[in-house]
């Protein structure tokens, strides 16, 4: 079993494994499912030069063949991929991730733009990407922006 489940990607995110052949094999995200009150399980289709591939939040990614997040680096002692930034503490002997991932996990806590009195949730969603850089990398702002679009209150012109 892996050190934590895969965390779930978004549409056009990349993924890598190393190919049979010894080449790095990058794939992007087409498509995700999950459930809403579950969104922590999911499973996700990959489009490759071959074709399609499979993945999903309990996928190994321990072996260098596995499907992984692109820029996931090995960690020796864990035996497994982990985040940029990951941790092996030698007294406890685990991983401690890395702050950014962990907030991740979490709701983006991040001020978004109220919408304008009319304005379609398209329209609102891509003006808050804009005005918080930080939510384009962050894996539950889709969770985050459906939430405050549900709790909105509406600015005139």
């Amino acid at each position: 079993m892996a050190a934590f489940d895969l965390p779930r990607p978004q549409i056009g995110d990349a993924m890598e494994r190393l190919s049979l052949d010894g080449q790095i094999e990058e794939s992007m995200v087409i498509s995700i499912k999950y459930h809403k009150s579950q969104s922590s399980f999911w499973n996700a289709v990959l489009v490759t030069r071959n074709g399609f591939e499979f993945v999903s939040c309990h996928a190994e990614h321990r072996g260098e063949h596995d499907w992984r997040p692109k820029g996931w680096e090995y960690d020796r002692r864990s035996n497994t991929f982990v985040p940029v930034g990951t941790i092996w503490d030698k007294d406890k002997k685990n991983l401690i991730l890395p702050e950014s991932f962990l907030t991740e996990s979490a709701t983006p806590d991040m001020t978004l733009p109220s919408p304008m009195m009319g304005e379609k949730y398209m329209s609102w969603r891509a003006r808050a990407y804009k005005a918080v850089p930080g939510l384009k990398d962050n894996p539950r702002a889709p969770e985050a922006l459906s939430s405050a679009w549900k709790n909105r209150e509406q600015l005139s012109h």
